[in-house]
């Protein structure tokens, strides 16, 4: 398997949010926030690597998504 996949880096449950939105939905928006604890706040912090790593050049291709439908069998 893998591990340069984004489709199998995917956490599967969040893939049918959109499922969920009110028909008609057009705008859709996140954000982060600190849950409490030990800190008050949260920093956002490495975007560029993710660009990188994840969404440059070919994101799904056809190999891709042929090694996710083996992984289900």
């Amino acid at each position: 398997m893998s591990e340069n996949n984004l489709i199998l880096q995917t956490d599967s449950y969040k893939v049918s949010h959109h499922l969920q939105y009110p028909p008609e939905t057009k705008y859709v928006y996140s954000y982060f926030e600190s849950r409490g604890g030990k800190y008050d706040s949260v920093l956002f912090f490495g975007l560029q690597y993710v660009i990188k790593k994840w969404l440059m050049g070919p994101v799904i291709t056809e190999e891709k998504i042929q090694e996710v439908m083996k992984c289900r069998t």
